[in-house]
């Protein structure tokens, strides 16, 4: 009898987490689905207001006044809250940890402003960060709202989180499997909310504001097969590259914390004033960069072009995420990682023989394993590539390509982007006031 009556508490906890899981799925659908659709506006509206103001001098001054207004009001609101800096998946850590901190109510509204007014600023920083610290959050009210278990508490943040990539991205199967390698669950109940939640999350968005997939590419031809050689080389290019950008990312950080005479409240300004003055010169640097990155899959670019949309790419995020702005770095880190496989595919076609309508594989297969490279996370980048392109012919190149550059990544001995955003994190708040109930 007692086998019996654990085995109708199993599957009555079980059902529980799942009908759970698509509660604050939809909560998050709805949220996300909202926050995309702001943030499209926002940034076509400053692309629109770029394309007039190169034609007026004065307006320009004008305009890099506003931006460093802006920027000293997420700098003010930076100080103050600190739970709000940066990508928000430290704050998700916290969440888990207990710090409650980081998920008050207080909290979901400024991380929510404070995106949208640095993506009105041109800022590169992503929406996933963002977007998954938001479902956390909402994973954490709808579990005090509904009054489960307090083991249970864990289980609905992971969901939200998960449902807060799945959402932004359109792709569910990388938002289970970001909540799984991220995170790191102890026991795999508590993987279950992410499941549902990341199915009703993409679902609800749909319904409600009918968005799919963030990025739309073209059917993918199909790879032949002695190309796979060439996969693990483009594996090790990605992989090497993803430890260069997290070294150098961690050293812009700790540049700008070193600065005793720059306050917190002052940097972001800085970002802010060289996204202004970079729109005048090379726009397409500028913003998330969804059309660009489906541009950079589809479209040959001279290399020369490709070099400077890099640097310039790179620059500007680093610093944009070492100021500490509310934004996240998985847009970023995809657009880098297509640049890197345009030149790699671009370069095969001049030496290989390898036909130009391949080029868009080499593309999302070095997103992939950048991603794969500085989050340690493969089978999110896996995932993602595979959702984002709409084709399970390129499975195997995808899996080969992010092991590979996840292999290089773990051989040598650099900290994972996930250990620097945490100390980012840390150092905030040693450095900020307490946030404000």
């Amino acid at each position: 009898m007692s086998g019996l009556k654990r085995y109708v508490n199993n599957l009555y906890t079980t059902a529980g987490l799942i009908a759970a899981g698509g509660f604050v799925g939809t909560g998050v659908g709805l949220t996300v689905g909202l926050f995309r659709y702001l943030l499209d506006k926002i940034e076509l509206r400053t692309q629109y207001l770029y394309h007039t103001f190169v034609k007026d001098p004065l307006v320009i001054l004008l305009w890099l006044l506003c931006l460093s207004l802006l920027g000293l009001l997420l700098g003010r609101l930076c100080t103050d809250i600190p739970a709000v800096r940066g990508s928000g998946i430290p704050q998700v850590k916290a969440l888990i940890a207990g710090q409650a901190a980081a998920g008050k109510p207080t909290v979901i509204p400024i991380r929510f402003a404070g995106s949208l007014i640095a993506a009105g600023g041109g800022l590169p920083l992503g929406r996933a960060g963002p977007s998954i610290h938001l479902g956390a959050a909402i994973g954490q009210s709808l579990f005090r709202l509904l009054h489960r278990q307090p083991t249970e508490e864990t289980a609905l943040l992971l969901g939200g989180a998960g449902a807060g990539l799945a959402a932004v991205f359109g792709a569910p199967c990388a938002g289970i499997a970001y909540s799984w390698e991220e995170f790191r669950p102890k026991q795999f109940r508590n993987i279950i909310p992410a499941i549902s939640a990341a199915l009703t999350a993409n679902a609800s968005m749909h319904i409600v504001f009918h968005y799919g997939a963030l990025l739309s590419f073209v059917p993918m031809p199909v790879l032949p097969k002695f190309f796979y050689v060439d996969l693990v080389g483009l594996g090790i290019v990605t992989g090497l590259s993803g430890i260069v950008f997290t070294v150098v990312l961690r050293y812009t950080v700790r540049a700008y914390a070193s600065q005793a005479w720059l306050p917190i409240q002052f940097r972001p300004v800085i970002p802010l004033t060289a996204a202004g003055l970079l729109a005048f010169c090379l726009p397409e640097a500028l913003g998330s960069g969804c059309h660009l990155l489906t541009e950079v899959t589809h479209v040959v670019y001279p290399l020369s072009f490709l070099l400077l949309l890099l640097s310039a790419k790179l620059g500007l995020t680093l610093l944009s995420f070492g100021s500490g702005v509310p934004g996240g770095l998985f847009m970023p880190v995809l657009i880098i990682g297509a640049i890197l496989g345009n030149i790699g595919g671009s370069t095969l076609t001049h030496f290989t023989g390898l036909t130009p309508a391949l080029l868009p594989i080499f593309t999302i297969l070095a997103m992939a394993g950048f991603l794969s490279a500085v989050l340690r996370a493969p089978l999110t980048g896996f995932f993602l590539s595979a959702e984002l392109c709409g084709t399970y012919g390129l499975l195997p190149a995808a899996l080969l390509v992010s092991l590979s550059a996840y292999l290089i990544a773990v051989i040598f001995p650099a900290s994972p982007l996930n250990a620097l955003l945490t100390d980012e994190a840390d150092r905030a708040t040693k450095t900020g006031p307490a946030a404000p109930d």
